[in-house]
């Protein structure tokens, strides 16, 4: 299995930290990477130049602080965090320490989602159907958004990429 961010040139994957490391089957393209149950002892090792966030929605922006102020960029997965007040935190933090941080979400920028819509679009537009935005869905009132025991409800997390 190769790693796609081993693909990017000029960069190597010096470490990979998730819980109960010794347990779990690293990809031959990772197997040179250093190895870390512990995320704080891995950002204090390793002093990455870029940290890759793709935990439980739950961690996102604690971790994406830390690695911040550990001196790295982030990229972090979606959600950025399960309150606005957090992923501004996180917003206000890369922004005073001159880090970049990018927030993966890749409907946003698909060439086939993109087709999707266009297709959509083309097909109202030749049945005479008016285009009109479609309604704002207001998660917070449909009780979808709320973390339970930590953990982000899965038709937010990976719902939002249909209702998107």
């Amino acid at each position: 299995m190769r790693s796609p961010i081993r693909a990017i040139p000029g960069y190597e994957v010096v470490g990979v930290c998730t819980r109960h490391i010794d347990k779990v089957k690293i990809p031959e393209a990772l197997s040179k990477a250093k190895k870390f149950s512990d995320y704080d002892t891995a950002l204090a090792e390793l002093k990455p130049d870029v940290v890759s966030v793709n935990t439980l929605p739950d961690t996102h922006a604690d971790f994406s602080i830390k690695a911040m102020k550990a001196g790295a960029h982030v990229f972090v997965e979606k959600p950025l965090a399960l309150t606005v007040e957090s992923a501004q935190e996180v917003i206000d933090t890369a922004k005073r320490l001159k880090k970049k941080l990018v927030i993966g979400y890749i409907l946003r920028v698909s060439p086939v989602v993109d087709q999707i819509h266009r297709d959509r679009a083309a097909a109202r537009n030749a049945a005479g159907v008016p285009h009109e935005p479609e309604p704002a869905v207001e998660w917070r009132n449909l009780g979808l958004a709320q973390a339970v025991d930590g953990f982000l409800s899965a038709i937010v997390d990976c719902g939002v990429h249909y209702v998107e």
